[in-house]
């Protein structure tokens, strides 16, 4: 995943202790939900002054951020068409939108083409595109036998790269930090609509 040393930041911007503390936290956990990020921002005013509320530290950590090509940005996230979107928040590298270069080095050959297949998938069906899923065995990898892709699929879920339909996990979607980090990749395959992104 992305790696990043504190001691990279710009010197323009200074982060009190318990901001250092709130990006180690969300650069751990990768994605949060807004309900989560503020529990956590909560935690650190405890170890350092952190603000008012999530958004202000994620201003002030983007400005801390600027040089190391790495950046908060947030979305509405819809699990399902049936449950309400969710703000989500998540570090995302804003240098390179080339999928190679920033997922599939990171990545196992396994995990990368399993990713493509069904990010493909979705953006060739208009059918998956409406409901913004497809079947499991519409993307599954022929060269993994199906105990391998599942558990490739799962990774993947848990990375938020993909994301499983809570009321049909057979279902396979787009995760939030593919749309946060991956814009130009999705517009390549024609995946629309894509989440507006917000930026801090």
């Amino acid at each position: 995943e992305t790696k990043f040393h504190l001691s990279h930041m710009a010197e323009t911007e200074t982060l009190s202790d318990g901001e250092k503390a709130f990006l180690q936290i969300l650069m751990a956990r990768r994605c949060m939900t807004d309900d989560e990020a503020r529990l956590s921002h909560a935690d650190c005013q405890r170890i350092g002054p952190v603000g008012d509320d999530p958004q202000h530290s994620f201003k002030k950590i983007n400005r801390a951020l600027k040089m190391t090509g790495l950046e908060v940005r947030s979305m509405v996230f819809t699990p399902s068409e049936s449950q309400p979107g969710t703000l989500v928040h998540s570090i995302v590298n804003v240098t390179n939108d080339d999928i190679s270069m920033k997922f599939g080095t990171k990545k196992s050959p396994a995990e990368l083409e399993y990713f493509k297949k069904a990010v493909e998938a979705i953006g060739e069906s208009i059918e998956a595109q409406q409901q913004n899923t497809v079947p499991f065995s519409d993307v599954r990898d022929h060269k993994l036998p199906p105990r391998e892709a599942r558990a490739v699929r799962d990774h993947l879920v848990e990375q938020h790269w993909l994301k499983l339909d809570h009321e049909n996990e057979d279902m396979i979607g787009i995760g939030p930090r593919t749309y946060l980090e991956l814009a130009e990749f999705l517009e390549s395959l024609d995946v629309f609509p894509r989440p507006q992104i917000i930026y801090h």
